[in-house]
């Protein structure tokens, strides 16, 4: 099995840990290589172990049987939506708090031995496609693992949107943002927003209010199939912007419409025997 460790080794704690992933997968004869989400410049031979090979993420990753991402889950998040992307199998290890995208933390690395030994599953998680219409014209568009969040550009303004499922009119919004969610991300930042946590092989879109102004508008859970459309209301136009996976901020102009819906591509997350999403 061809294996890549992917991180930011420039980080003490990264070096550790890949280290001591490298040393354990070795010993059940799994061939490993290192890489990194950044240029090769920027990272020297020196704080990786003597004699590894190693190369860029995007140079390795077609030819990889799985990728175990280490890190922040910044970089969990940035590095799942490349794999997601080369469909290769993804496992992150969480050196930092624990996030939906990591099957282990770096405290549980002995359970690594279950890979070579072929215990475990691969699990398919939705992901979500985020574009942006202007004037009828396409002039953004972006894959997005755990979610889209509209946000306020200054922060003493109350957004005012429209949202629509398919072509029924959800809310008309006025609070300080809206996020839409995949599976794996109703477990980040819509969960903190009041969301509910999805099964992560669900297939659905959670829709999640950042402090509505009305009582009354609530998180949602819609099938798959749905398309969810925002649109600025007329005359109440506050400068927004569209923050795709917590590393992608596109700027919304006025009469932008955003849709999101499921994407072609799904996470292929594994996942180590007795060990759950929740």
């Amino acid at each position: 099995m061809r294996i890549i460790l992917c991180g930011d080794f420039r980080q003490t704690e990264i070096q550790t840990v890949a280290r001591e992933v490298n040393r354990l997968l070795s010993r059940q004869g799994a061939e490993t290589c290192y890489a990194v989400p950044y240029s090769l410049r920027r990272t020297t031979d020196r704080v990786l172990p003597k004699g590894a090979k190693w190369r860029t993420l995007k140079s390795v990753l077609g030819c990889a049987e799985m990728m175990i991402s280490i890190g922040t889950p910044d970089l969990l998040v940035r590095t799942a939506g490349m794999a997601m992307l080369k469909k290769a199998p993804f496992l992150g290890i969480s050196t930092g708090e624990r996030h939906a995208l990591a099957t282990l933390d770096a405290s549980a690395l002995p359970e690594l031995k279950q890979l070579a030994e072929g215990h475990y599953t691969v699990e398919q998680c939705m992901a979500l496609m985020v574009s942006v219409c202007r004037e009828g014209e396409m002039v953004f568009c972006r894959h997005a693992v755990c979610d889209a969040v509209f946000a306020k550009r200054w922060v003493p303004h109350v957004l005012h949107v429209t949202v629509r499922a398919d072509e029924k009119v959800l809310w008309n919004l006025s609070g300080d943002g809206l996020i839409v969610a995949s599976p794996l991300g109703s477990a980040g930042y819509s969960l903190v927003a009041g969301g509910p946590i999805v099964d992560h092989t669900a297939e659905s879109i959670a829709v999640t209010p950042i402090c509505s102004h009305d009582l009354c508008t609530k998180p949602i859970i819609l099938d798959a199939g749905r398309k969810v459309s925002v649109l600025q209301k007329e005359n109440r136009e506050v400068p927004m912007r569209l923050i795709v996976d917590g590393t992608v901020s596109f700027p919304l102009q006025k009469k932008d419409q955003v849709i999101i819906q499921a994407s072609e591509y799904c996470l292929s997350k594994v996942r180590m025997e007795h060990t759950l999403f929740f």
